[in-house]
């Protein structure tokens, strides 16, 4: 697929589930979510084929590290989509995408030991994305291998 095919798709997916979807550059979109809208937006990424899941990350905003921002980048060829989602640091129980994108649980860890956050999920097994989680010898960021 191209870029701005990519691009329009990904618009059609999230619109009505978040807000203020924008182009940040001409191979990226970017959309603010809610917490209560992450799992449906990814859900619409994710289950449609659309992409994967590339990484998630987050920082804090503001004096004293009140606001925190956590970005969800999926992407398509060159094309990526980042649902950026701000939470109070004081109320940093967000829900978690690993129900839908397993391997999400070892970003989820890393922002909660770097940033406090808690993920509303059972804990992530100490297993590293092998065939013996279900992979099937495939790594699941680069896709089945090539004949």
């Amino acid at each position: 697929m191209d870029v701005e095919r990519n691009l329009r798709i990904a618009e059609r997916l999230l619109h009505g589930h978040v807000r203020g979807i924008r182009r940040l550059g001409p191979c990226r979109l970017g959309a603010d979510v809610d917490a209560c809208a992450l799992l449906t937006a990814t859900r619409m990424l994710v289950n449609t084929e659309w992409g994967y899941l590339a990484a998630i990350t987050g920082r804090t905003k503001g004096p004293g590290g009140d606001e925190l921002e956590i970005n969800y980048h999926f992407s398509a060829g060159e094309t990526v989509v980042t649902l950026r989602l701000c939470a109070s640091g004081l109320d940093s129980l967000l829900p978690s995408v690993s129900g839908i994108v397993p391997f999400a649980g070892y970003f989820e860890d890393e922002l909660s030991e770097a940033l406090g956050i808690v993920f509303e999920r059972p804990p992530v097994p100490p297993v590293l994305l092998t065939s013996e989680r279900g992979w099937g010898g495939i790594s699941p960021l680069r896709g089945a291998p090539k004949p």
